[in-house]
């Protein structure tokens, strides 16, 4: 395994035909831009300027003479557009747009096939056209609550089918690589294994099978398989701890180049949000899917212990940390009851993803509150009475409650809304909500009893986590980065202005809460180092 780039910034990458040059997306002040770097000599060029936008992928075409690339403009919309760029460098041009995943070139080079996403509908289509981007054709649709991998599709190593990671809830999540006939769409599925997901799918050019990014496990790290062709039995090419992102292979398939992702991050405390007093407590390993404050003062947490995620309380000086789940699965999302009672959470213990509760105290008085599938993000109303959270199991996710002693679940929303938080005056909860006519993520102010949105708001989004209430439900708070500072912000809910609360000059902030009496701040912060690598592919 070698580096092509250190910087720690990479984004996606793709190496050319002949295996001479890798296009790479990077990250640099709070914008992306795209360069090629060469493999024999380091030596790096920028291609297409930074600009504010987010890369989804990057492709060359067949003979090298062009890169296709897709991105987004995320404060307008989060469908994606085509576009093509002349090497050695020139103006893109517009190709396409609702092009939701990187683009893959047939064997002829006469066509490319690509993913759509329609979040509004929850459907997913896999499609084939032409290199101007006309006569497009759909080859297959996903719906309520089967999905298609948005990581990017491959043609077979025949050239007679596109390959796709396709996937559903079925007690847990489950994705299979399916393979799609051209000539008639018929469906297989290829081997017998399957995955908790299956990322990006390439061909390799000497007919022998495929390269794909895939995670064997929710929590675990996605790593990179081998697929040999026709007779399809999964290799396991990595198993170190790093995620790889993207995958690319040369013609002669002797070289293959993924973007390798490292996270490293500690829990904080800072009195007041105050950025010069933050005091670094405790190390997090994994994925931060939030964190939260017991009514007595104390921190509750969820990192990797072992292989699984498993939920910690800790003071705020950093002593005393205890671990509150042990042996289960993994558990995660802890949010605390307002009466200082119980620690509701989402678990995969039992084979599905729902929601439990367990006593704040020391984790005891274990107790099963939903059971269907797909349920996560918990939160409790502000009298302590009812769990709110949000359902995947669908075409829309949508939002749900259930009484903190459980019972029947009660459905609040049908359109798209998730990772619910009530207010403190019980009236009202903050969901993610599809806003300018469903082609980009907001935040809704909708009633506790569910209905329509009273407010729509055009605040960031940042994976996993959700906004608070704060200032006496008068406000909210998020994570936004500007200029490539990460810092949390609040927006006031009467004039709709943002304004910034802390004032962290490095590192990304993953994951943070506000004490009850929004005097403390703990905070999850750190940095992901990603670079691309290239692997020798030896058979």
């Amino acid at each position: 395994m070698t580096p092509i780039t250190n910087s720690g910034t990479s984004v996606c990458a793709a190496i050319s035909p002949d295996g001479r040059s890798v296009a790479h997306v990077e990250k640099k002040d709070g914008m992306q831009q795209l360069a090629i770097t060469d493999v024999a000599t380091n030596g790096t060029s920028v291609v297409v300027p930074s600009d504010k936008v987010e890369y989804r992928g990057v492709t060359f075409s067949p003979d090298g003479q062009y890169l296709y690339f897709t991105n987004t403009r995320s404060e307008k919309s989060e469908t994606g557009t085509l576009y093509q760029v002349a090497l050695p460098g020139g103006s893109p041009r517009r190709i396409k747009d609702w092009v939701d995943s990187p683009i893959a070139f047939s064997p002829g080079g006469d066509s490319f096939t690509f993913v759509r996403s329609d979040l509004a509908t929850g459907e997913y289509s896999l499609i084939v056209a032409e290199t101007d981007g006309t006569t497009e054709r759909v080859i297959v649709k996903r719906g309520k609550g089967e999905r298609l991998s948005l990581d990017g599709p491959a043609w077979s190593p025949d050239g007679r089918a596109i390959v796709c990671g396709a996937g559903s809830w079925n007690k847990g999540y489950h994705m299979n690589l399916v393979e799609v006939s051209l000539t008639d769409a018929r469906e297989r599925i290829l081997g017998d294994q399957s995955w908790f997901s299956v990322g990006q799918v390439a061909r390799l050019g000497d007919g022998s099978g495929l390269i794909m990014t895939a995670r064997k496990q929710p929590m675990g790290p996605s790593g990179l398989w081998r697929i040999p062709y026709p007779q399809v039995r999964a290799e396991e090419m990595t198993t170190d701890p790093a995620d790889y992102r993207g995958v690319s292979a040369s013609r002669d398939t002797s070289l293959v180049v993924s973007v390798q992702s490292q996270r490293f991050t500690k829990l904080w405390m800072a009195p007041n949000g105050d950025a010069q007093q933050a005091k670094a407590i405790a190390p997090v390993i994994g994925l931060a899917f939030g964190l939260n404050w017991t009514t007595n003062g104390k921190i509750v947490f969820s990192s990797m212990i072992g292989d699984h995620l498993n939920i910690s309380r800790i003071d705020p000086d950093g002593s005393n940390q205890i671990q509150l789940t042990v042996n289960a699965g993994d558990n995660y999302s802890p949010a605390t009851s307002p009466d200082g009672r119980y620690i509701v959470f989402s678990s995969y213990r039992s084979g599905s993803f729902n929601i439990w509760r367990m006593n704040a105290e020391d984790g005891s008085d274990l107790k099963q509150l939903t059971f269907g599938d797909a349920d996560s993000y918990p939160s409790c109303s502000a009298d302590s009475k009812w769990v709110f959270y949000d359902n995947q199991n669908s075409s829309r996710i949508t939002t749900w409650k259930v009484s903190i002693d459980g019972g029947d679940a009660v459905k609040l929303t049908d359109e798209y809304a998730r990772m619910p938080v009530v207010s403190a005056d019980n009236q009202f909860m903050a969901c993610r909500y599809l806003i300018e006519n469903g082609v980009r993520r907001g935040i809704a102010i909708i009633p506790v009893q569910g209905g329509q949105p009273v407010k729509v708001l055009q605040i960031p989004i940042m994976l996993f986590q959700r906004v608070q209430w704060i200032s006496n439900d008068h406000a909210l708070s998020y994570i936004d980065t500007i200029n490539g500072s990460s810092n949390i912000w609040s927006y006031n809910l009467s004039d709709g202005l943002p304004k910034q609360l802390t004032n962290f000059r490095d590192d990304q902030i993953f994951a943070y809460a506000w004490s009850a009496d929004n005097k403390q701040l703990a905070v999850e912060r750190g940095a992901e180092i990603n670079n691309v690598v290239s692997l020798v592919n030896q058979k």
